[in-house]
């Protein structure tokens, strides 16, 4: 008898949640919003055989996003770009005539959810893959550019966002990111002015 009267709270209260986000979806406006940025990323120096003289930290990064918004404070969607995470210039080998160059970037494919806290400032977080590359090279003719690349899971992105409207359709804002790569736990935190455009809104 118990287990009949939980059944009935759960879809009562089912069918009032389903009812909230009806209202709440009907009352707000559904747009599809295009995000361009571009700043740069610090690279947060992890690694055990280079030190912070020897690395370029500074790196430009550049991010994508398309966001559907189907309630007033949330929005889904997919999120890619370009993250330069950082470059070495004289990196000293066995052979110490040769010092090695290297770069190392990310291009992610991430899902982004992001939430308005107050009027223009949000918070948002990603996760998914990222594509990442690698070229290591010397000033020796005999040997050549090193490159590779490789596939990163379980990384995440944490972001704040102030926006500041300039049309019905148009936003600039800046953004604040926390970087994790998870197949090499390198973290960088990144920098970035962005530009929103209101592609389609509807009711």
């Amino acid at each position: 008898m118990s287990s009949i009267i939980s059944i009935k709270k759960a879809i009562a209260i089912s069918f009032f949640l389903l009812r909230l986000c009806s209202v709440n979806s009907q009352e707000a406006s559904n747009h599809i919003k295009l995000v361009l940025g571009g700043g740069y990323g610090h690279y947060i120096n992890s690694l055990t055989n280079v030190s912070n003289n020897d690395i370029n930290p500074n790196q430009p990064v550049f991010a994508a996003k398309i966001l559907w918004q189907a309630e007033h404070r949330l929005r889904v969607g997919i999120e890619s770009g370009y993250y330069g995470i950082y470059s070495t210039s004289r990196i000293q080998t066995d052979d110490k005539n040769i010092r090695l160059t290297t770069h190392f970037d990310v291009i992610p494919i991430f899902i982004n959810i992001s939430m308005v806290l107050h009027k223009n400032i949000e918070v948002s977080f990603s996760t998914g893959y990222a594509y990442m590359m690698y070229s290591i090279s010397s000033k020796s003719k005999k040997r050549g550019p090193l490159t590779g690349s490789t596939m990163s899971r379980y990384n995440t992105v944490l972001g704040l966002q102030y926006n500041l409207p300039i049309g019905k359709r148009l936003e600039v804002g800046a953004e604040i990111k926390y970087f994790y790569l998870g197949k090499t736990f390198d973290t960088q935190m990144q920098a970035t002015l962005n530009l929103s455009y209101k592609i389609i809104s509807w009711r």
